[in-house]
């Protein structure tokens, strides 16, 4: 659950929602990893809430190049530099969802 991990300990403390609630904000702004934003959503599913899905987004080509990158790094299973390319678009907003046979990318 990554840095959200505080945010459901005190879910699991009786429901303590304002704490939960207090925990889950505090730390968006330390939200770096792919495991932090599973984390936020997972806190976000347990409280019942889930976001809209974006619609019509614009990704910059600069974006696109690292996704691309990051893709044909998996598919060469280079994982050193596939995570490298993750931690740099995360690092610029954006994250990967991995398909089997293709990817997503979506702003944070």
């Amino acid at each position: 659950l990554g840095v959200f991990a505080g945010a459901f300990k005190r879910l699991n403390e009786d429901l303590n929602m304002a704490a939960a609630l207090g925990e889950l904000f505090a730390n968006l702004k330390n939200t770096r990893s792919l495991e932090d934003w599973r984390g936020f959503f997972t806190v976000l599913a347990s409280l019942g809430l889930t976001l809209p899905e974006p619609k019509g987004i614009v990704i910059p080509e600069k974006i696109a190049k690292l996704a691309e990158c990051r893709w044909k790094a998996r598919q060469n299973k280079d994982w050193a530099a596939s995570d490298r390319y993750r931690d740099e678009l995360a690092e610029n907003g954006w994250i990967v969802k991995d398909g089997r046979e293709d990817y997503e990318v979506l702003p944070l």
